[in-house]
């Protein structure tokens, strides 16, 4: 049996997941789709860590690591602003002797081209029957399918087909996070939350004038309050079609069935007799009607009762988010958190488990997973949100001669002790790693990783056991 897995997202995080389950996981059928064109523009480049590293060398192009990757690139020199002579006033860099003794703190970390890694990638999985990458191609939604799966939609509602486990890998602007997380900007994860969702097959003929208006101008609504959530969207194709899906959500329930006891309704026994149309469906209508009190005003309402039919379960999408999908983190790290999270998605997929006889996947093993990339996102966050206001702290002052140094010590709002501290120690230290770099620039005559440098234990250990070439 094959597995359907489709990936959203043909950024390097998307292509190394789908890289390696489709070298791993042969039973696999990966498509990856993307919105851009084929030839957009990657941005800028990354220094992978081990984990990216990593995750390469489990997706075959290891061997190509230094063909996008630009050597000596891993050290940085500071100048005074205004200073036009040659010498920096402090570099920092990995030492060699550092590098040969502790490689697993600083192994080779060259700036790594995503453009040029992203073709190799494309390279490798050109080579492959199980996998297939579509661009030009948007993903506007993903739905429960009715004889299971997770169906994923395009522009004007165009199917792009059935996908036993959708993984979002479209960053910043994706357009399936709703579904995982709360905050559209990236915030709480979804956990024990039961939806009340259904169709309004044509608004035009059932609802009322207010909520037209805002469907017409925007498409998808949200209404949200302190425990409260409804969305609607529309996602009929064609210009005559106006269906558009409403999603009520509950989260002080535990599980469907504790709402369909509620609503006086029996379970369902499949997917076909859990959608409603009949005298079930009025009965839910009348309890979510009641469950709004006077929190919504009447557009709200309006859509509830303009619902054709409904169907009340858990949020079961097969959907897991990755890398800025569920936290957008920006420059300084997104990328290498994405390609973590790349990494350590496939090798969870890869056990032995993780999809059933039928070929869905462990849902709460990766909810878990899902939870923990988002904390590692929410506490990066939050440490480069303090850093980035310590920084505004420190160069917002101006009026200073155009040679000194942006900042002072005294800027850093140390207590007394920690200062003086820093006073004695930080000259001494930033002379002797100037004299370290000067001794390695001496020796080697350039500093800096090349393809000779150390690697990382692990990515070499992968590569020894015949992980990568």
């Amino acid at each position: 049996m094959t597995i359907r897995v489709g990936i959203a997202g043909a950024g390097i995080s998307g292509l190394t997941l789908a890289g390696i389950l489709s070298r791993r996981l042969p039973h696999v059928h990966v498509t990856v789709l993307e919105r851009a064109p084929a030839a957009r523009d990657q941005g800028y480049g990354l220094d992978l860590d081990a984990n990216g590293q990593e995750a390469l060398a489990r997706a075959g192009v290891y061997h190509r690591y230094w063909d996008c990757s630009q050597p000596y690139s891993d050290h940085m020199a500071f100048f005074r602003i205004g200073s036009h002579g040659p010498e920096p006033a402090g570099v920092m860099f990995r030492p060699a002797l550092l590098r040969w003794l502790f490689p697993a703190t600083f192994a080779a970390r060259p700036e790594t081209n995503r453009g040029a890694l992203r073709d190799i990638l494309l390279d490798e999985m050109a080579t492959r029957a199980n996998t297939g990458v579509v661009f030009d191609t948007a993903v506007r939604d993903a739905r429960l399918h009715v004889d299971g799966g997770c169906e994923l939609f395009g522009d004007s509602g165009k199917s792009h087909g059935v996908f036993d486990l959708i993984i979002d890998a479209m960053g910043l602007h994706s357009t399936l996070r709703h579904h995982r997380v709360v905050d559209a900007s990236g915030g709480k994860a979804f956990g024990g939350t039961v939806h009340i969702h259904g169709v309004i097959n044509s608004p035009e003929a059932a609802c009322g004038a207010p909520l037209l208006a805002r469907l017409r101008k925007y498409g998808s609504v949200a209404g949200y309050g302190r425990g409260y959530l409804i969305f609607l969207q529309r996602f009929g194709a064609g210009s005559n079609d106006g269906r558009t899906c409403c999603f009520y959500q509950l989260n002080h329930l535990d599980s469907a069935e504790s709402l369909l006891d509620e609503i006086g309704v029996s379970p369902p026994s499949s997917r076909a007799s859990g959608i409603m149309t009949d005298e079930r469906l009025d009965k839910v209508k009348r309890w979510v009607l009641h469950d709004m009190g006077e929190v919504f005003d009447e557009s709200w309402r309006d859509a509830i009762r303009s619902l054709d039919r409904v169907t009340a379960d858990d949020v079961a999408l097969p959907l897991v988010c990755i890398g800025d999908s569920l936290l957008n983190c920006g420059l300084g790290g997104g990328g290498i958190l994405a390609m973590q999270d790349a990494n350590e998605l496939a090798a969870l997929l890869e056990k032995e488990g993780a999809f059933d006889d039928a070929g869905r996947p462990d849902l709460s093993s990766l909810r878990a997973a899902e939870g923990a990339m988002l904390a590692r996102k929410q506490e990066f966050h939050a440490e480069k949100q303090q850093r980035a206001r310590g920084t505004c702290a420190q160069v917002a002052e101006r009026g200073r001669g155009p040679t000194e140094w942006p900042f002072e010590l005294d800027d850093l709002g140390l207590p007394g002790w920690k200062l003086g501290l820093a006073r004695l120690l930080l000259p001494r230290v930033a002379a002797l790693t100037n004299a370290w770099y000067r001794w390695d620039e001496w020796r080697l005559g350039r500093v800096g990783a090349t393809p000779s440098t150390p690697i990382y234990p692990s990515v070499k250990k992968l590569l020894d056991s015949g992980e990568g070439k």
